[in-house]
């Protein structure tokens, strides 16, 4: 659940500088964007791993 919500606040952080034209934050959302990936992976991976039949 953590991850998803990393996931989501960090794709939100990488849009705000292109949606509110703030230029301060644009140097951080490259980071944001691919923290976010990562998570969602991660986020994905554990979602799957939940659900594995033995």
């Amino acid at each position: 659940m953590i991850f998803t919500g990393i996931a989501a606040g960090s794709l939100l952080f990488a849009a705000t500088p292109y949606l509110f034209k703030l230029e301060e934050f644009k140097p951080y959302s490259r980071i944001a964007s691919y923290l976010g990936a990562v998570a969602s992976i991660v986020a994905a991976s554990l979602h799957h791993r939940g659900h594995r039949k033995s």
